[in-house]
């Protein structure tokens, strides 16, 4: 049987609350917590393994999932979400440009430059 990643009947969080031993019938009972990749369904475990075998590579993962590349991000950013293990802004790099253009258009300031880059998440 799959371990399940949320409750069947309400669709919340659950935790795992015994271990067993088949060998000598030996119980552990607690209350214990689900991994972070315990919160993907199948597809999404299958995209992660696949990001990680491949290095990284977005192109590969176009190429294997047949999508483009705006959806390997927007898949990319719902796992992180949902695995809760960041706010990466993924748009930093484009945001800081777009700052840069400003300023260099002198529609504000080197001052206001500096806070609004050290104001978008890294």
């Amino acid at each position: 049987m799959k371990k399940p990643n949320k409750c069947p009947s309400c669709n919340s969080k659950i935790h795992i609350s015994e271990f067993h031993c088949d060998n000598c019938s030996t119980s552990i009972k607690g209350k214990f917590n689900l991994g972070p990749f315990d919160c993907l369904d199948e597809n999404e475990l299958e995209f992660v393994k696949v990001f990680l075998a491949v290095g990284g590579r977005i192109k590969e993962i176009e190429k294997t999932f047949n999508i483009s590349y705006p959806t390997v991000k927007s898949r990319l950013e719902d796992i992180v979400k949902k695995m809760g293990i960041g706010d990466y802004d993924f748009d930093a790099k484009s945001k800081k440009m777009e700052i840069l253009k400003k300023l260099e258009k002198g529609e504000i300031t080197a001052q206001d430059a500096v806070k609004m880059i050290r104001d978008i998440k890294k």
